[in-house]
């Protein structure tokens, strides 16, 4: 079925409310159908096939819904038997999503990809083809091959990223300097607890501070400014170099079973931990590392029978 551009407004607009009108609500009783918001659908043309329940808006797809806004070259709907939508597939060069807060007063979050799949049970788009995902309040970016976003009432609550590998950007508050990037094969993201997981052969940088720490798992927590307050790396080992942000050289390398980064502050690392400066050799099941003084402390686990271990290095005169 194809429409001409006088039949089209009233043609959209029928369809669009009929058949997307539970796409991003699950609506099982009649009486929540008044609770709904409509989707509104523009395009150039629509083609409805009823033996597979299947819809098709084709050209310059604008899909809008409540502070919800998706832009794409075409918009497939399948439906299942009992008039319910099951999946939404939105395809373009890109396409092109755009989430308002629930207030209306900022962009929860954005993305752009070739595909965007929307599963309306589970409230959850998944993206792939070039997936790039923003939450601008958070100066946050991710890319991937593959992009989850659980969106919940106007509001993402999870995302997860995989590729080969998946990158983060991360700016500081009202700035366009980089406060950290990584580079991982998953990575977690959680806003509203303000932790962001990274998973295999994960790796974090720091520029302001030049510092690169490696891991099998890196746990990066956040201020409510949206700061690093903390990162913390697993790994056999997890490793970390740090550059002086004087001349540049090496101030000092790491390896342990664990890594806790506090930015500014402290480097804790323990189990079989292992720290090289110019000065001399750190091992211990403890070390403690001040970014201030640029002290290495060794530290003897209480109950514990392993001893720590110093080895100076001898001054050129």
């Amino acid at each position: 079925m194809k429409c001409n551009k006088a039949f089209r407004a009233s043609l959209l607009t029928v369809i669009g409310l009929m058949v997307v009108n539970g796409l991003f609500v699950s609506v099982t009783h009649a009486d929540q159908l008044k609770k709904i918001t409509p989707v509104y659908i523009d395009s150039n043309r629509v083609i409805y096939s009823e033996e597979k329940s299947i819809t098709r808006y084709i050209g310059a797809v604008t899909t809008v819904r409540e502070g919800l806004e998706v832009k794409s070259d075409e918009l497939v709907v399948y439906s299942n038997e009992q008039g319910g939508v099951e999946k939404l597939v939105a395809l373009g060069h890109p396409t092109y999503i755009k989430q308002m807060s629930q207030d209306g007063q900022y962009i929860d979050f954005r993305s752009e990809s070739l595909q965007a799949d929307y599963f309306p049970e589970k409230s959850l788009w998944v993206l792939t083809q070039k997936a790039v995902a923003w939450k601008p309040r958070d100066q946050l970016r991710i890319k991937g091959d593959k992009i989850e976003l659980f969106n919940n009432n106007g509001q993402l609550e999870e995302m997860i990223a995989q590729g080969k590998p998946a990158t983060i950007r991360k700016l500081l508050p009202n700035s366009d300097s980089i406060d950290y990037r990584s580079e991982s094969l998953k990575v977690h993201y959680l806003p509203q607890q303000s932790l962001l997981t990274l998973t295999e052969k994960a790796v974090a940088w720091q520029p302001a501070e030049k510092l690169r720490v490696k891991g099998d798992q890196i746990d990066i927590f956040f201020h409510d400014d949206n700061r690093v307050k903390k990162m913390t790396a697993y790994g056999r080992p997890s490793r970390v170099r740090k550059l002086s942000l004087i001349d540049g050289q090496e101030e000092f390398r790491s390896k342990s079973l664990r890594t806790d980064y506090f930015p500014g502050e402290l480097f804790i690392l323990t189990k079989n931990a292992v720290v090289w400066k110019d000065d001399g050799t750190y091992v211990g099941e403890k070390i403690e590392y001040d970014l201030e003084t640029k002290i290495a402390k060794a530290v003897s686990e209480p109950k514990s029978k392993k001893r720590v271990r110093v080895i100076l290095q001898p001054q050129n005169k």
